[in-house]
């Protein structure tokens, strides 16, 4: 008896209860709030940004969807937190989501007094955090599927991930220039038609170049979190 109590005291759990499972339900958990919260939070973020005038359910649908968002990637944590590289990548994914969130109700504001300087600087971080968030996405489900024991979903995740970043990377670079220089009226003559061109609809420019790598996580996200549930939850 005391042998078999020492190695229940050692293992931390009871006989028969896998202590891997609540921590792969989270993972599932996690990854469902990301599949449904982005393309939720697009739709709200649209709307909001097109309304007028903006209600007081725009503004909580927005900050809704990106606190899902960041639930999704707080729920992740809980798997593997003993694999370092791993937990740093979910660490800088919740880092940026909770970003997102903090600048998300001033695209409700900004919609309401679009005027406002300090509105628009604050949608601008939003839109870059935005797609900052999306370039984290890539390394964090390469860190996932390799603690996976599914090769084909490895190579096709780093395929699409290395996809992802070439986008992203330019897009992402091509709006803090944008930005910076027109907060700062640092426009040169031989770009004034390019951004006189993206100040007429720069924030849909962004987002209509970003649908293709969305596509690309949230298929990704998809697939891994079948793999989860299939081989461990219908086993």
């Amino acid at each position: 008896m005391t042998a078999a109590g020492d190695s229940r005291a050692d293992t931390g759990h009871e006989p028969g209860k896998d202590p891997l499972l609540p921590a792969l339900g989270k993972l599932v958990r996690g990854l469902s709030c990301l599949f449904w919260g982005v393309p939720i939070l697009l739709v709200a973020s649209v709307q909001t940004a097109k309304a007028e005038p903006a209600r007081n359910l725009h503004l909580w649908s927005t900050v809704g969807a990106f606190a899902l968002v960041a639930y999704g990637v707080h729920l992740l944590g809980a798997f593997q937190p003993q694999e370092r590289i791993w937990q740093r990548a979910v660490d800088r994914a919740r880092l940026v989501s909770l970003l997102n969130l903090g600048f998300s109700p001033f695209l409700y504001y900004w919609s309401r007094v679009p005027s406002n300087g300090m509105f628009q600087s604050m949608l601008d971080l939003l839109v870059v955090c935005f797609l900052s968030f999306l370039i984290e996405m890539n390394p964090l489900m390469e860190r996932l599927v390799a603690m996976l024991p599914d090769a084909a979903l490895r190579d096709e995740t780093k395929l699409f991930a290395r996809i992802g970043r070439a986008i992203l990377a330019p897009i992402w670079g091509g709006a803090v220039f944008y930005l910076v220089m027109t907060r700062f009226n640092l426009v040169f003559p031989f770009l004034a038609p390019w951004f006189a061109f993206l100040s007429e609809g720069g924030l849909w420019i962004a987002l209509f170049l970003a649908l293709l790598p969305i596509a690309l996580t949230m298929s990704l996200l998809w697939k891994i979190k079948e793999l989860v549930f299939q081989s461990v939850f219908c086993r």
